[in-house]
C-alpha cells in the first residue's frame, strides 16, 4: 500500500518534533501532566524533591524555560535562595536565546510549520510577557532576602522595563495575527464571545496582561529601604515615590498603596500631588498623618495559591472550508475564594493584605491576547489535516482514512503550556511596629492554621515577611533591614 505524499510529510513532521534541538516533552503529553506531581509534591512540603527532576528535564526540552521558572520557583518557596537564582539566571539566558532569534527565523520557522501538521506543542516555548516580569520580580525577591539591595533594585527595574517591551511586542503580533485571519476569512471575536464569555469578568480586571502592579510596588519599597541605608545603587525617595504612583495607577483601592504614596509625596515635597492625594483618598492620608515614622516598617507580602491551569476546549469554527472543529486552550476558573491575610502584631490586630495583582487574570488576559494566532495556526493546521486525511482516503481507501484519524486523533492537543507554580493573587500589607519585639501572627480562610514569626525590631527599620501559600498549607520567611 502506496502512502500519500501527505502521510509522508505528516510523519517527517512529527518525527523533526521530537528530535529538534530541544525535544518537545509537550508534543504528546501534556505540561499539566508532568508538572502536576511536582506541585503536590510541594503542597506536601516537599520543595526538595521536584528540583534536580526539573533541572534534568529543563536540559532537553523545548519547555526548558519553563522547567527553568518552576524550579527557581520551587526552591524558593522552600527557602533555597542559591538554587532559585540559579533556575531563573537559566530562565533569563532563555529570555535573551528567544529575544535574539530572528523575527522568522529557520528554526522557528520549521517549528511553526511542524504545528501546523501537529500542534503548538511543537512550537519552542517563549516566556509569555507577564512570565517575564514574574521571573525578574521573584528574582528581585532572591536579592532582596539574600539582602542584596542593589542586585534587588536592578532585576525589579528589569522587570519594569519587560512591561515596556512588552508593549511594543504585543501590538506587532496583534496586527500580524489580525491580518492573516482576515486572509482566511476567519473572525475570531464571535469564537471567544461564544466559547470565552465566562473569562470575561476575570480578564475584565486588568488593561493587558503586562502590566504588574507587584513589580512595581517592590521596586518602590527596594528604593526606600536603599535610600534609607544611604541611597547606595543611586536609589533614592524620589524613585520609590514614582513607582508608588505607577502601582497606584493599576491598583487605587489598595490601602497600603494609597498609603504609601502619600507618604512619600510628602516626604519628597510633592504638595500638589499631596492635595490631590489627600482630597482623593482621605482615610488614608487620616492614618499617614496619626502615623508614626520612627517606628520600624513591616511589610507582608502574601503569595496566595496557584494560578489557574489551562485545558483542552473543542470548538467548532467556521472556515471557508467548511466546519472545522478546533482544539483551542481554555481556563476552567474553580471557585475557591479570595482570602485575606489576617495580621495581628503582639496580639493586636493591624490590618490584612489586600489584593495588589491577580495574576488569574493577567493569565487570562493573556490567553485572550494570543487567541487570534492560536485560532489561525489551528484553521490551518485542521484545513491541512482534512486536505490529508482525504488524499489518504483517495489514495489508500478505508485503510488509508482510519490511519489519518488515528495521527490526528493523537495529535489533536490544545497547548497548554504556562507557567503554573505562579500566585493565584499576591496580597501585601505595610504598617509600623515600635522597636522592640515582635511577634506576628498571620491567618487566613484558605490556610489550615496560623502562621508566627517572631523578631526583634531593636536594630532594624524595615522587615519584611514573605508568605506563600500552597495549598492549604503556608511557608513563611523573613529579612530585616
Amino acid at each position: 500500500m502506496r502512502m500519500s505524499r501527505f502521510f509522508s510529510v505528516l510523519c517527517v513532521s512529527c518525527l523533526a518534533a521530537l528530535l529538534s534541538s530541544c525535544a518537545s516533552t509537550s508534543l504528546f503529553k501534556s505540561y499539566n501532566s508532568q508538572i502536576n506531581p511536582h506541585i503536590a509534591s510541594v503542597e506536601r512540603g516537599n520543595c526538595a524533591a521536584p528540583l534536580a527532576p526539573l533541572a534534568k528535564t529543563a536540559q532537553s526540552s523545548n519547555d526548558a524555560v519553563l522547567y527553568h521558572l518552576e524550579r527557581a520557583r520551587i526552591a524558593q518557596i522552600g527557602g533555597d535562595i542559591e538554587q532559585s537564582k540559579s533556575g531563573y539566571e537559566a530562565a533569563m539566558d532563555c529570555f535573551k536565546v528567544a529575544e535574539e532569534r530572528a523575527v522568522i527565523s529557520a528554526s522557528r520557522g520549521a517549528s511553526e510549520g511542524a504545528s501546523l501538521l501537529t500542534n503548538d506543542a511543537a512550537i519552542p516555548y517563549d516566556a509569555k510577557g507577564y512570565e517575564k516580569v514574574f521571573g525578574y520580580q521573584e528574582q528581585a525577591l532572591n536579592y532582596l532576602f539574600g539582602k542584596d539591595l542593589e542586585g534587588a533594585a536592578v532585576e525589579v527595574r528589569r522587570a519594569n522595563e519587560e512591561q515596556k517591551l512588552a508593549v511594543a511586542r504585543h501590538d506587532k503580533e496583534i496586527a500580524k495575527a489580525d491580518k492573516e485571519l482576515k486572509e482566511q476569512m476567519v473572525s475570531t471575536d464571535s469564537i471567544y464571545s461564544k466559547n470565552y464569555a465566562a473569562l470575561n469578568e476575570i480578564e475584565g480586571k486588568v488593561k493587558n496582561s503586562f502590566m504588574n502592579a507587584y513589580s512595581h510596588y517592590m521596586c518602590g519599597t527596594i528604593q526606600e529601604i536603599g535610600a534609607a541605608k544611604g541611597g547606595s545603587g543611586g536609589m533614592t525617595l524620589n524613585d520609590a515615590y514614582i513607582d508608588y504612583k505607577k502601582t497606584l495607577e493599576i491598583y487605587p483601592d489598595n490601602s497600603s498603596v494609597q498609603r504609601d504614596a502619600l507618604r512619600l509625596a510628602r516626604l519628597c515635597g510633592m504638595n500638589d500631588d499631596l492635595a490631590q492625594l489627600k482630597t482623593r483618598f482621605p482615610a488614608a492620608a487620616q492614618q499617614v498623618d496619626q502615623s508614626n515614622n520612627g517606628d520600624c516598617t513591616v511589610v507582608v507580602l502574601y503569595e496566595d495559591g496557584w494560578v489557574p491551569q489551562m485545558s483542552d476546549l473543542k470548538v467548532p469554527v467556521p472556515t471557508p472550508n467548511g466546519l472545522l472543529t478546533m482544539d483551542l486552550p481554555y481556563y476552567r476558573i474553580d471557585a475557591e475564594p479570595l482570602a485575606q491575610l489576617e495580621v495581628r502584631c503582639n496580639e493586636q490586630p493591624v490590618g490584612s493584605t489586600e489584593v495588589i495583582c491577580d495574576v488569574r487574570a493577567l493569565a487570562v488576559k493573556n490567553l485572550k491576547e494570543r487567541f487570534g494566532g492560536i485560532v489561525l495556526r489551528e484553521v490551518l493546521r485542521t484545513a491541512a489535516m482534512a486536505a490529508g486525511q482525504n488524499e489518504l482516503k483517495k489514495k489508500s481507501g478505508d485503510t488509508g482514512a482510519l490511519i489519518g484519524s488515528i495521527i490526528d486523533l493523537a495529535l489533536s492537543r490544545a497547548d497548554t503550556r504556562a507557567w503554573y507554580t505562579l500566585p493565584r493573587y499576591v496580597q501585601v500589607l505595610k504598617f509600623n511596629v515600635p522597636h522592640g519585639n515582635v511577634r506576628l501572627a498571620m491567618a487566613s480562610g484558605n490556610l489550615a492554621g496560623p502562621l508566627s514569626q517572631e523578631f526583634s525590631t531593636d536594630s532594624s527599620n524595615y522587615v519584611v515577611v514573605r508568605v506563600v501559600r500552597t495549598g492549604r498549607n503556608g511557608m513563611c520567611h523573613m529579612v530585616q533591614y
